[in-house]
């Protein structure tokens, strides 16, 4: 039923609401705008090139447009960072609903496997080795090998939020991890696990990271088609 709702309705270029704003928002350069906002964010949450998946995202990436629109003609009482992450959040609250825990863990895991390649967000760090100093703001984490366990990736806790979408998504994915021993322990069995990593915190020594084995992001690629 929801996939008819999707197919039926008209390609977002052509969708009342953006052609309302073409009409009274600042033609052409206005549409212009709002097709970049959605494709922006449609690049931003796509679930691996999912065609029902990237629908839904367009929907969701119209409302968000309009959102922005409107705070470019000073008519709306939020921003458009706050107009970006209402949208976000709503758009993965849906995709809970829709999707079982293990389609959003595999999604999951299909965004880490990718940006674990990029050496600014998850830099290879050696036990007893300092972080980066210059990556520490945009790091997401690092990579490195723990005794007894092989080759991980440790993701900070807000880094796997903003991966995993929502809170409530979060705690699926943390479960189905769990449940296929994909993810490392603390030794005081929480879900999230202390490193000892030089100069990645400067509060804390030992940050707390969820840790992931690197065999299952490995895993995940080797099925993609």
């Amino acid at each position: 039923m929801f996939a008819g709702a999707l197919d039926a309705g008209r390609k977002f270029e052509n969708d009342p609401l953006i052609e309302a704003w073409r009409r009274h928002h600042g033609g052409p350069r206005a549409i212009e705008k709002a097709k970049e906002v959605i494709r922006t964010f449609v690049a931003d949450v796509r679930e691996d090139g999912d065609s029902l998946l990237d629908r839904l995202a367009e929907k969701f990436g119209m409302v968000l447009a309009a959102a922005t629109l409107a705070v470019d003609s000073r008519v709306a009482p939020w921003t458009r960072e706050q107009a970006v992450a209402a949208v976000k959040k709503a758009y993965y609250e849906a995709l809970t609903v829709m999707t079982t825990p293990e389609e959003a863990t595999a999604a999951f895991l299909t965004k880490l496997a990718r940006r674990s390649t990029n050496k600014k967000r998850f830099p290879k760090v050696k036990p007893g080795k300092a972080f980066p100093s210059s990556l520490r703001t945009a790091a997401y984490g690092l990579r490195r090998s723990i005794a007894g366990v092989g080759q991980v990736v440790a993701v900070r806790r807000r880094p796997f939020l903003k991966l995993a979408g929502s809170k409530n998504r979060q705690a699926a994915i943390v479960a189905v991890l769990q449940k296929q021993k994909a993810l490392v322990a603390g030794k005081d069995g929480k879900s999230t696990r202390q490193i000892m990593v030089k100069g990645f915190a400067p509060k804390t020594k030992r940050p707390r990271f969820y840790v992931v084995k690197r065999s299952a992001l490995i895993g995940v690629v080797k099925k993609r088609p």
